[in-house]
């Protein structure tokens, strides 16, 4: 997509799998990085939970 709009482009025969790699290469990385973002949510979540849990509790974080 560029500026928000499909495009479509025709690929020589002798360049299709070189991009066909590529393609994949990039739908590898967007998973990856999907699943790291949603490791931070679960991290962060466990991090806010334990901030209430100590809060609630009276102690001091471990930051300080």
């Amino acid at each position: 997509m560029l500026e928000g709009k499909k495009r479509t482009q025709n690929i020589p025969k002798d360049r299709v799998e070189f991009v066909r790699e590529r393609v994949n290469q990039g739908k590898a990385f967007k998973q990856g990085v999907a699943e790291l973002m949603a490791i931070n949510a679960q991290l962060f979540h466990l991090m806010d939970k334990q901030a209430r849990d100590n809060k609630a509790r009276g102690q001091r974080g471990t930051d300080g």
